[in-house]
Parts: C-alpha cells; structure tokens; sequence
C-alpha cells in the first residue's frame, strides 16, 4: 500500500474489523465506538444496518452495558423510539432476548424520561413503550 501502512498492519486496524459504530457497537468493542463517538465529526448514531437496528438497539441486545452508557452519553442523543424491520424498539427488543438485561432496560428507561415533567405528567413504564 502506497500510504506507508502495510497490508498486514491495515488488516489488523480497528477500523478495518470494525468500519462503523454499528460493528462495534454489535461486538462490544470498548475501545473502538469510544473513537467513533469521539470523532469529528461526530457519526451519526441513529445509522441503521440492513435490518434497521441501530448501535444502540444492538449494543443493548448483546447486553453492551458500557456501549449502551456511551452511545446514551453521546451528545448526539439515539433515537430510543426508532423501530427496525421488525418494528421492534430498543426496548420491546430487549423483551425477546433470552437474556434479562435489566440493568441495560433501566438505563433506557431513565434516560427515555423527560428533564421536565409537568405535575399532571405520569410516565410510567408502560406508557415509555406505547
């Protein structure tokens, strides 16, 4: 390769393993969606894959606590209502795992509830899935 990278360095890269935050995010590598999201500009972290999922919506399924934490952080904010294909939501998608990822349904959840609620707003649960 002309640019001073071998064939053999490029091939072991991150971003040749993983070319988007959807890989990583899907394969629970720390290190690389923390450079995707520190990026500038930043990706676009409402990306889907060919199924409609996003980073968020796999990471949460893989049970990625950490990547869920970032991507949630990240000052571009997920969309947490978007449906894939399957019209399943971050959160009705992590109902059909086999895994209780409840730790990760909790964050989802707090992060989904509005900074500010009027005292004739009730969010429960329930009505963050409706």
């Amino acid at each position: 390769m002309g640019n001073g990278l071998s064939r053999r360095s490029f091939k072991n890269s991150e971003e040749y393993i993983y070319p988007s935050v959807l890989s990583a995010a899907r394969s629970g590598c720390i290190k690389a969606t923390a450079r995707f999201l520190a990026r500038n500009p930043p990706p676009d972290v409402n990306q889907v894959d060919l199924d409609g999922n996003t980073a968020l919506m796999l990471a949460s399924r893989h049970g990625r606590k950490e990547i869920v934490a970032m991507l949630l952080a990240h000052q571009q904010s997920p969309d947490i209502n978007h449906a894939n294909v399957n019209d399943d939501t971050v959160l009705t998608s992590l109902i059909g795992t086999s895994q209780r990822h409840t730790k990760i349904a909790a964050m989802l959840l707090i992060n989904s509830l509005p900074t500010s609620t009027t005292p004739t707003t009730v969010v429960t649960p329930l009505s963050l899935l409706q």
